[in-house]
């Protein structure tokens, strides 16, 4: 087992390949002119170096809808339990047999009523 030595990138015309790429677009521009990065593109670097990570932070709608679907997750399971203590102290099954066909319309009897709120952001 031999182990596997890295390889440096090989060197194209004296460039690396990154380089070379660089050089390629420049040759094959099409007329265009190279926007950034420029000979005076020092004054816009500090741009480039903020904190990425603010990119990515929710904004307040996204913390406002996860908010609004964990409410309601909250109040559908609870309604699932209050469901569930009203069906034991009824003497019913706590679930259904594993054997008995499921019904194929959405007016399940045993599924808790859940009325959908509008959440406000």
């Amino acid at each position: 087992n031999e182990k596997k030595e890295k390889k440096e990138p090989e060197l194209i015309d004296g460039l690396s390949p990154a380089d070379h790429q660089f050089q390629w677009e420049l040759d094959h521009s099409g007329g265009y002119r190279l926007v950034y990065p420029s000979p005076t593109s020092e004054k816009y670097d500090k741009f480039f170096e903020q904190n990425l990570s603010s990119l990515y932070h929710e904004t307040a709608s996204s913390q406002a809808r996860a908010t609004c679907t964990r409410n309601q997750m909250e109040e559908y399971s609870k309604l699932k339990q209050q469901e569930e203590r009203k069906r034991l102290a009824l003497g019913q099954a706590a679930e259904r047999p594993k054997d008995k066909v499921r019904p194929e319309s959405p007016a399940d009897p045993d599924k808790p009523k859940l009325k959908k709120k509008a959440c406000q952001f």
